[in-house]
Protein backbone atom coordinates (compact mmCIF):
# COMPACT_ATOMS: atom_id res chain seq x y z
CA UNK A 1 0.00 0.00 0.00
CA UNK A 2 2.69 2.24 0.74
CA UNK A 3 3.98 1.52 -3.01
CA UNK A 4 1.08 3.15 -4.01
CA UNK A 5 -0.35 5.68 -1.37
CA UNK A 6 2.87 7.83 -1.23
CA UNK A 7 3.33 9.80 -4.76
CA UNK A 8 -0.58 11.14 -4.02
CA UNK A 9 0.55 13.95 -1.49
CA UNK A 10 2.54 15.03 -4.47
CA UNK A 11 0.75 14.26 -7.30
CA UNK A 12 -2.05 16.88 -6.16
CA UNK A 13 0.62 19.22 -5.81
CA UNK A 14 0.90 20.48 -9.69
CA UNK A 15 -2.54 20.65 -10.34
CA UNK A 16 -2.64 22.88 -7.74
CA UNK A 17 0.03 25.58 -8.92
CA UNK A 18 -1.44 25.51 -12.78
CA UNK A 19 -4.88 25.73 -11.10
CA UNK A 20 -3.27 28.94 -8.93
CA UNK A 21 -1.13 30.36 -11.54
CA UNK A 22 -4.12 30.10 -14.30
CA UNK A 23 -6.57 32.36 -12.00
CA UNK A 24 -3.17 34.34 -11.81
CA UNK A 25 -3.02 34.63 -15.58
CA UNK A 26 0.13 33.23 -16.20
CA UNK A 27 1.66 30.41 -17.38
CA UNK A 28 5.38 30.39 -15.75
CA UNK A 29 4.42 28.15 -13.02
CA UNK A 30 2.43 26.04 -14.97
CA UNK A 31 5.48 25.07 -16.79
CA UNK A 32 7.19 24.49 -13.75
CA UNK A 33 4.61 22.21 -12.90
CA UNK A 34 5.06 20.03 -16.14
CA UNK A 35 8.57 20.35 -17.07
CA UNK A 36 10.44 20.49 -13.48
CA UNK A 37 8.00 18.62 -11.11
CA UNK A 38 6.78 16.26 -13.37
CA UNK A 39 10.02 14.85 -13.93
CA UNK A 40 11.22 14.84 -10.28
CA UNK A 41 8.08 13.20 -9.25
CA UNK A 42 8.52 10.21 -12.01
CA UNK A 43 12.07 10.13 -10.92
CA UNK A 44 11.69 9.86 -7.48
CA UNK A 45 8.60 7.41 -7.79
CA UNK A 46 9.30 4.43 -5.74
CA UNK A 47 8.14 1.36 -7.37
CA UNK A 48 11.62 0.26 -8.50
CA UNK A 49 12.80 0.17 -5.16
CA UNK A 50 10.29 -2.67 -4.12
CA UNK A 51 12.73 -5.68 -5.55
CA UNK A 52 13.84 -5.16 -2.22
CA UNK A 53 11.37 -7.77 -1.13
CA UNK A 54 12.06 -10.62 -3.60
CA UNK A 55 14.45 -12.48 -1.98
CA UNK A 56 11.48 -12.83 0.78
CA UNK A 57 8.93 -13.50 -1.28
CA UNK A 58 10.74 -16.27 -3.86
CA UNK A 59 12.01 -18.47 -0.26
CA UNK A 60 9.07 -18.62 0.87
CA UNK A 61 6.01 -18.00 -1.06
CA UNK A 62 6.67 -18.49 -4.94
CA UNK A 63 8.91 -18.41 -7.62
CA UNK A 64 11.45 -15.70 -7.11
CA UNK A 65 11.69 -15.61 -11.15
CA UNK A 66 8.19 -15.11 -11.85
CA UNK A 67 8.58 -12.52 -8.90
CA UNK A 68 11.34 -10.91 -10.37
CA UNK A 69 9.52 -10.52 -13.76
CA UNK A 70 6.46 -9.37 -12.40
CA UNK A 71 8.57 -6.36 -10.09
CA UNK A 72 10.25 -5.39 -13.54
CA UNK A 73 6.63 -4.94 -14.92
CA UNK A 74 5.73 -3.10 -11.90
CA UNK A 75 8.45 -0.41 -11.99
CA UNK A 76 7.47 0.54 -15.77
CA UNK A 77 3.63 0.43 -14.83
CA UNK A 78 4.76 2.99 -12.21
CA UNK A 79 6.67 5.09 -13.80
CA UNK A 80 3.77 5.68 -16.66
CA UNK A 81 1.14 5.14 -13.52
CA UNK A 82 2.91 8.72 -12.16
CA UNK A 83 3.25 10.64 -15.25
CA UNK A 84 -0.15 9.59 -15.89
CA UNK A 85 -1.81 10.51 -12.31
CA UNK A 86 0.61 14.30 -12.44
CA UNK A 87 -0.72 14.63 -16.17
CA UNK A 88 -4.48 14.32 -14.83
CA UNK A 89 -3.94 16.09 -11.98
CA UNK A 90 -2.77 19.59 -14.47
CA UNK A 91 -5.59 19.03 -16.46
CA UNK A 92 -7.90 19.26 -13.62
CA UNK A 93 -6.05 22.50 -12.64
CA UNK A 94 -6.86 23.72 -16.07
CA UNK A 95 -10.48 22.31 -15.38
CA UNK A 96 -10.08 20.22 -18.55
CA UNK A 97 -11.91 16.65 -17.71
CA UNK A 98 -13.81 15.50 -20.68
CA UNK A 99 -10.90 14.96 -22.93
CA UNK A 100 -8.48 12.89 -20.24
CA UNK A 101 -11.55 10.76 -19.34
CA UNK A 102 -12.16 9.89 -23.38
CA UNK A 103 -7.73 9.58 -23.19
CA UNK A 104 -8.53 7.11 -20.59
CA UNK A 105 -10.93 5.22 -21.74
CA UNK A 106 -9.47 4.84 -25.31
CA UNK A 107 -5.65 4.15 -23.39
CA UNK A 108 -7.46 1.67 -20.91
CA UNK A 109 -10.21 -0.31 -23.58
CA UNK A 110 -8.34 0.03 -26.97
CA UNK A 111 -5.25 -0.43 -26.08
CA UNK A 112 -4.65 -2.02 -23.02
CA UNK A 113 -7.19 -4.42 -22.44
CA UNK A 114 -6.42 -6.16 -26.19
CA UNK A 115 -3.12 -6.28 -25.49
CA UNK A 116 -2.93 -8.14 -22.42
CA UNK A 117 -5.38 -10.63 -24.24
CA UNK A 118 -3.15 -11.04 -27.07
CA UNK A 119 -0.40 -10.98 -25.00
CA UNK A 120 -1.48 -12.94 -21.63
CA UNK A 121 -3.94 -15.48 -23.35
CA UNK A 122 -1.79 -15.95 -26.99
CA UNK A 123 1.69 -15.89 -26.17
CA UNK A 124 3.51 -17.76 -23.33
CA UNK A 125 3.79 -14.66 -21.76
CA UNK A 126 1.03 -15.40 -19.58
CA UNK A 127 0.31 -13.54 -16.47
CA UNK A 128 3.42 -11.32 -17.49
CA UNK A 129 1.85 -10.62 -20.97
CA UNK A 130 -1.85 -9.69 -18.79
CA UNK A 131 0.54 -6.71 -17.08
CA UNK A 132 2.03 -5.93 -19.92
CA UNK A 133 -0.71 -5.18 -21.91
CA UNK A 134 -2.29 -3.05 -19.07
CA UNK A 135 1.17 -1.26 -19.13
CA UNK A 136 0.88 -0.42 -22.43
CA UNK A 137 -2.69 1.06 -22.29
CA UNK A 138 -1.32 2.85 -19.20
CA UNK A 139 1.54 4.08 -21.37
CA UNK A 140 -0.97 5.39 -24.46
CA UNK A 141 -2.55 6.94 -21.87
CA UNK A 142 0.29 8.81 -20.52
CA UNK A 143 1.57 9.74 -24.06
CA UNK A 144 -2.37 11.28 -24.18
CA UNK A 145 -2.44 12.72 -21.32
CA UNK A 146 1.39 14.37 -21.01
CA UNK A 147 0.25 15.53 -25.05
CA UNK A 148 -2.54 17.51 -23.64
CA UNK A 149 -0.67 19.24 -21.11
CA UNK A 150 1.87 20.34 -23.30
CA UNK A 151 -0.23 21.91 -25.62
CA UNK A 152 -2.66 23.29 -23.78
CA UNK A 153 0.46 25.01 -22.24
CA UNK A 154 1.81 26.19 -25.10
CA UNK A 155 -1.52 27.58 -26.09
CA UNK A 156 -1.97 29.38 -23.29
Amino acid sequence: MILWSRPLGPVKEPFALVDREIVDAGVTLAHQAVFVELPVLVAIRPGPLAGIVVPFIGETHGNPVVAMGLLAITAVFQLFDTTQAVAAGILRGMKDTRVPMLYAMAGYWVVGIPTAVVLGLGTDFAGNGIWWGMTAGLAATTALMTGRVVRRLRRD
